[in-house]
């Protein structure tokens, strides 16, 4: 569900709050395809990137209905490298993680 909150203050309230929420995340773009989410990203959140510059990170992939290969993760995360993101890479307990949503169409074959 996207929900727009006035404050990152705000989403921590809200989700203490919550019983069945798992998590909550920022919203930086959405798109239909990869070049759709990229203008998207940089058109939404270009601002605050000098914010994460340095600090440790790592992608992770959140998907419905389908999946995608390791390889083909690899690849869509590589395509995000215009991101002025210079901190290390940290799998376990990075600064910030970045989500990537994905929406399948039912019965998807994973790629």
């Amino acid at each position: 569900m996207i929900v727009k909150l006035t404050s990152p203050e705000a989403a921590k309230r809200l989700i203490q709050r919550s019983i069945i929420a798992q998590s909550i995340h920022e919203l930086w773009g959405s798109g239909a395809t990869l070049d759709d989410l990229k203008a998207s990203v940089t058109e939404t959140s270009a601002e605050v990137w000098p914010d994460y510059k340095t600090k440790s990170f790592k992608f992770v992939f959140d998907s419905y209905q389908g999946s995608r290969s390791s390889a083909n993760r690899l690849a869509v995360i590589n395509s995000l490298r215009y991101l002025p993101f210079h901190g290390p890479i940290v799998m376990n307990c990075p600064d910030e993680i970045f989500t990537i949503f994905e929406l399948w169409p039912f019965n998807s074959v994973p790629l």
